[in-house]
């Protein structure tokens, strides 16, 4: 990506932006051709040899300037030692997450014909001039912002690691279960689903701590007696303030009202409840399709959930022991 073309002094002609999100799934559709709605275009992409639709492309058009990605705003000091960069990212661009409420909705359409998953975290941008490539205007390719690659936050697992671990999951126990729906739920937050998110990485806590429980008071009562879950919510989210956590404490007032882990046990616990029946729907608390105003929340509950999580995946791993080499 060349700084020119990011620069707009040299954008003269409209721009558009194009999102390429993957498609998972067996939908197919007859024609291979835009659809054309006001400014909008959505394209459905086709493998060649199966036929099934694995990517959709979707193009807004007539973008106003002032909703372009970079405004000239920096101004040179003549004394300054480095120059600095000429131009800063503008707040009021048009993003994914205007739109990002209606394509879950078309998902939502779209699965009863065999379409599975939209991969939102693969999102890819592209901003392209209206008029053509033109060199010139800086702008031979557009400029893109592909999706960033995933980096883990471990190292390569060795081989004796692997072989604990494939002993250590054969197991039925409450605490495999409880594994599966942090696989789950960590899977549905990295691809923006964060109400799905928040539903599994609950179960996971209750599966661990809630001794069967599921009324409020009694569900509290055995939260309380974890000192597994209150260290994680002390060290994830306590201990360590982030934007998200001013956010919630702003949105739910009463988590106030019961300092230390307590308002957070509570908080956990309302938040279920919030995602998990259908009259906070109809109650305007959540809808499927507003995914963005549970972001918090789920970045909140999953830190909570993978430190827990980790501690186990260890504890139980480390607890195997490697077979001893046969003498003979």
């Amino acid at each position: 990506m060349r700084n020119g073309r990011l620069n707009p002094t040299r954008w003269r002609s409209p721009l558009k932006v194009a999102f390429t999100l993957p498609v998972t799934g067996t939908l197919r559709v007859q024609k291979d051709e835009p659809i054309q709605l006001y400014d909008w275009s959505f394209y459905f992409m086709a493998d060649e040899t199966t036929g099934f639709v694995n990517s959709l492309v979707i193009e807004l058009s007539n973008i106003p300037k002032e909703k372009w990605p970079t405004l000239v705003t920096v101004e040179q000091d003549p004394n300054a030692d480095i120059p600095q960069f000429p131009f800063s990212v503008n707040p009021d661009a048009f993003h994914f997450q205007m739109i990002e409420q209606q394509i879950i909705n078309l998902e939502s359409y779209l699965s009863v014909y065999g379409l599975e998953e939209i991969q939102f975290r693969h999102i890819d941008v592209r901003w392209i001039s209206e008029e053509g490539d033109d060199l010139d205007e800086g702008l031979f390719a557009g400029f893109s912002m592909p999706p960033s690659e995933p980096e883990s936050r471990y190292d390569p697992l060795n081989h004796l690691f692997l072989v604990k671990c494939i002993v250590a999951s054969n197991s039925t126990g409450p605490e495999a279960a409880a594994l599966a729906h942090y696989r789950v739920g960590a899977s549905h937050y990295n691809n923006r689903r964060y109400i799905e998110a928040i539903r599994n990485l609950y179960l996971c806590i209750e599966t661990l701590f809630a001794n069967g429980k599921s009324k409020r008071d009694a569900t509290l009562s055995e939260f309380r007696k974890s000192a597994i879950l209150k260290n994680a919510i002390q060290g994830e989210l306590l201990n360590s303030p982030s934007k998200s956590l001013a956010i919630i404490l702003e949105k739910y007032p009463k988590i106030s009202d019961h300092p230390g882990t307590e308002g957070i046990l509570r908080f956990i616990y309302n938040l279920r409840g919030l995602v998990q029946h259908a009259n906070g729907f109809t109650k305007g608390q959540w809808h499927p399709s507003r995914q963005q105003d549970f972001e918090h929340e789920a970045i909140s509950l999953i830190n909570i959930v993978d430190a827990i999580c980790w501690q186990i995946a260890e504890r139980d791993i480390s607890s195997i022991k490697p077979k001893e080499p046969d003498p003979g």
